[in-house]
């Protein structure tokens, strides 16, 4: 008895320390059945917040309420372009999941997995180590304000990155990866980083003097910046609809120019089969992007070792259904039913 006893302490401290899983903005609706349970479903961040713990899991559901974060925790989604007319069919059960997060410096080694997102950060704010894992952004979704540092924040597999800011705002080490990248005129102020198998879609693409690496990237737009503001940057195996000779003094090598989009994706400036945004970035049959990446991999977001993902589905499953009598068994017999969805991606 003695030699087991150090042992049970020991699993019981373990046990303790392990990261929860909390569920945020249930409230109750048809598609999320049964009753809230007691310290695991959360309607306010501030209740939120004071029940999480650093590493915790917080699954996410409609109708979340905007989170300044103040805590190192891992949001999850259950994905976007799930609904409505222009949408991934048969993908989720559960409807898209959006969360505006205001990120402090307590919130430093944050992930968001599956959401549709809303991001800033408050004057002056250097936040650290952030990670952005197949979700999607709104209009200026990523917005570090009049002079935030975003430092080693990572965006992989996202759909309509889009930033938002001033001059005096910067990344320093920025990784985006296999993104559909809206506007990217906030990739400025000596900011550094590499951009690796991504669409760039619409707006101005302006780096302003950023020290970017860009790979295996389409600029499907024809206004893609002005020779000073991409004298930095270095482009290797990239596509342009803009000409050569409308883009001077460009560094780089293997890029092919004047690319007309309409040949390059299965449904870029018309969508006769009302195919959802990231669907439409599905590379054509002999598209001239098949191939042209470094080492022979595809460009754009399809392409590379990590393609995105449609509709920025999680491999971690979605409980769209719980019941049970109370938070913990409080005899030999404890009823729960439960019911969730995952998508193998």
């Amino acid at each position: 008895m003695k030699s087991i006893l150090p042992l049970m302490m020991a699993i019981l401290i373990v046990s303790t320390a392990e990261a929860r899983v909390l569920r945020y903005g249930f409230a109750g609706s048809s598609y999320y059945a049964g009753t809230a349970v007691t310290n695991f479903d959360y309607t306010t961040a501030s209740a939120l917040l004071a029940a999480a713990n650093n590493g915790d899991t917080v699954q996410v559901y409609p109708g979340a309420p905007q989170v300044t974060l103040t805590k190192r925790l891992v949001f999850i989604g259950s994905g976007y372009y799930t609904s409505g007319s222009s949408s991934n069919a048969n993908l989720q059960i559960v409807p898209q999941a959006s969360l505006n997060v205001i990120l402090q410096a307590g919130g430093n080694g944050s992930v968001f997995i599956a959401l549709s997102l809303t991001i800033s950060t408050p004057t002056s704010a250097t936040v650290e180590n952030i990670v952005f894992r197949n979700c999607r952004f709104s209009t200026s979704g990523l917005n570090l304000g009049t002079s935030g540092i975003a430092r080693n924040w990572q965006i992989l597999r996202c759909a309509e990155v889009d930033f938002g800011g001033s001059t005096g705002s910067r990344f320093e080490n920025l990784i985006i990866e296999n993104s559909l990248i809206e506007n990217s005129s906030f990739i400025n102020n000596t900011s550094t980083g590499t951009i690796t198998n991504c669409v760039f879609n619409s707006g101005i693409i302006n780096f302003a003097n950023a020290a970017v690496v860009v790979r295996n990237s389409v600029f499907a737009v024809a206004s893609t910046t002005t020779p000073a503001n991409y004298i930095a940057c270095s482009f290797t195996n990239c596509l342009f609809e803009g000409t050569a000779a409308s883009l001077p003094g460009l560094t780089g090598t293997a890029n092919q120019f004047s690319i007309n989009p309409n040949d390059v994706f299965v449904a870029f400036s018309s969508n006769p089969n009302n195919l959802a945004l990231d669907n439409r970035f599905v590379l054509k049959q002999n598209s001239p992007a098949i191939g042209a990446g470094i080492g022979g991999v595809d460009c754009g977001i399809f392409g590379g070792p990590n393609p995105y993902k449609l509709s920025g589905l999680s491999t971690a499953p979605t409980i769209y259904k719980l019941t049970s009598s109370s938070p913990q068994a409080s005899g030999s017999t404890y009823t729960i039913t439960f019911s969730a969805r995952s998508n193998g991606q």
